[in-house]
Parts: C-alpha cells; structure tokens; sequence
C-alpha cells in the first residue's frame, strides 16, 4: 500500500530524523549507550554515514525554507554541514571505535556542533509527520525564552 504524502510533509519528517541524529550525536553517553545496544554496529561510522541519509541535497545552501525550517535553521544546515563536511574529511575512514575518538579535535567539534544543532531545532521541536503545518513562527520573550505560534 502507498501513501500519498506531500513535499512538506516528507521535508517535516527529514527535519525530526535530523533531530533525531543530533540528539544522539551530540551526547558522548548516547553514544556511548548506542554502541552498548548495538555491538556489531560502528557508531562512529554511524555518525558520519546516518548525516548523509538526513542530508538529502549535495550542499543544503537555498533548498531549506519555511515553514518547515526557519532561516536560522537553515543557517545553521549550512554551518552544521561545512562542520561534518570537515570531520568527514580529516578522520580517517573507516573510523576508529568510540574509545579511540574521545579527544579527538574532530570528533569533539561534531560534537559540539551537533548540540547547537540540536537545541536550536529543538526550540520549535518536532513537527507533525502527517500533516503540513502551518507557517510557525518563533520570537524572544526573553534573553532564554522563546515562544511559537
């Protein structure tokens, strides 16, 4: 059986799998507890090739746009995309196990990026995997606080 979904709709579920990655990409414990649940797994490799299947464009630049993602979340595709793009490059491939990556500048860099990834998608959350939303927008209430409608 297939379904017709929209455009927005497939673009609204690729935003939430890219929170999903960088939810664990971005904690050293989640990785640490995926490779514990799945041993015959390289979560290292894992975080470098799971990118490419949430990154569907060659580069991110132009194709991101409302309402499915703000302008500062694709800003920041393009700034966390030049980062992978960088981590890819400099580590060697396959990569080493978890252990061996620790205080790599590299991996600590995807790290950190993969966090401010993560929290700024996070302010608008996941969106709906059915339906198209609607033009959902954020404002500051505060230095710390934002709101959507």
């Amino acid at each position: 059986m297939s379904e017709d979904v929209s455009a927005q709709v497939v673009e609204q579920r690729v935003r939430n799998r890219m929170i999903e990655y960088w939810e664990w990409v971005s904690s050293s414990t989640a990785q640490s507890e995926y490779q514990q649940r799945v041993s015959y797994v390289s979560v290292s490799n894992e975080a470098i090739n799971q990118w490419e299947d949430c990154q569907v464009y060659e580069s991110p630049v132009g194709h991101y746009r409302l309402p499915v993602f703000t302008e500062e979340e694709a800003a920041m595709l393009e700034r966390f995309n030049g980062v992978w793009n960088e981590v890819a490059e400099a580590t060697p491939d396959p990569l080493p196990p978890l252990e061996e990556l620790a205080g790599n500048h590299h991996w600590k860099l995807l790290i950190q990026e993969s966090k401010a990834a993560y929290d700024l998608f996070m302010i608008r959350g996941k969106l709906d995997e059915d339906n198209p939303i609607q033009n959902k927008t954020c404002h500051s209430t505060s230095l710390t606080r934002r709101e959507c409608t």
